[in-house]
């Protein structure tokens, strides 16, 4: 009985270090339901993972338009797929309804915005006819001179220059714009029914158009006249840009003889004399006519 006392006792005192060491280890704490999970870096990566709706935002935040926004997409009409999270950020961002809708839907038929609409295109000053003059003996003659006519109008506007005042109507910003038009070595060929020039067009030191070799137009090309105010002019010329919401005041009395050809080209005249360019605009119109009649 003893030596069984013992046995036990030298056992216990045996495993004294192991129970010590079991409880000085906590177990590790069993998980709770109501506990959030930790943050993953999920949502930071959808983010950077649609730059282009990064992109749209910062523009929205920046109060672009929705023309301008619509215009820059419109080149790269890929759709977004956008969650509610998407949508949520773009609402508070200021999206329109109208810039998330061509958001899901690139490829829409683009509705005509509150700028085109409130300010329809401009009318012309003067439409000239264009028709066909019957051919006779003395139709050559009337060409070679009014050709020369042209010849020597064009060629007196050596330089023609104006400031046109520019003010964004969504945003509200305005600036000035300095504008010079300068033709060059104009020439005409009656046999061809063509005139030939060089166009150079500048916006402050910053060269737009510069025509170095010879431009050439063809009157049996041209499918319609007209002359325009050069403020009726850069208001065509900044919507077809999709530059909507701008307009532009010029004080200067210029004015823009624009010749419509067959391929959707325009070449324009400029003038600084009302009856100089409608007179230009009326010859160069007869002119057609007679070269679509030979």
């Amino acid at each position: 009985m003893k030596k069984t006392l013992w046995l036990l006792a030298l056992l216990t005192f045996s495993l004294l270090p192991v129970l010590s060491a079991q409880q000085a280890v906590p177990p590790p704490p069993r998980p709770d339901a109501d506990t959030p999970a930790p943050a993953s870096s999920d949502s930071s990566q959808a983010a950077s993972a649609n730059p282009r709706l990064e992109d749209v935002i910062e523009a929205v935040r920046a109060h672009l338009s929705d023309d301008e926004i619509i215009a820059t997409l419109r080149r790269d009409p890929i759709p977004l797929r956008l969650s509610l999270h998407d949508l949520s950020r773009l609402k508070s961002a200021g999206a329109s309804d109208s810039l998330i809708k061509f958001l899901l839907n690139p490829n829409q038929t683009p509705a005509a915005s509150s700028a085109s609409s409130a300010a329809p295109a401009p009318l012309p000053v003067h439409d000239y006819p264009v028709t066909v003059l019957p051919s006779s003996k003395d139709a050559g003659t009337s060409l070679v001179s009014s050709l020369d006519y042209l010849q020597t109008q064009i060629s007196a506007q050596i330089k023609i220059g104006y400031m046109a005042e520019y003010q964004d109507e969504t945003l509200g910003t305005s600036w000035k714009s300095p504008f010079t038009d300068e033709y060059s070595e104009v020439s005409v060929k009656p046999a061809t029914c063509q005139i030939v020039y060089h166009w150079k067009e500048a916006l402050g030191d910053h060269v737009i158009f510069h025509g170095h070799r010879d431009l050439l137009l063809n009157l049996r090309d041209i499918r319609s006249i007209e002359l325009l105010t050069a403020a009726q002019y850069h208001k065509r010329q900044d919507a077809n840009a999709g530059h909507l919401s701008w307009t532009a005041q010029i004080k200067s009395p210029i004015f823009v003889v624009l010749a419509h050809t067959a391929d959707a080209a325009e070449s324009p005249f400029f003038f600084a004399d009302e009856q100089q360019a409608n007179r230009v605009g009326e010859v160069m119109a007869y002119a057609v006519s007679l070269c679509a009649g030979n």
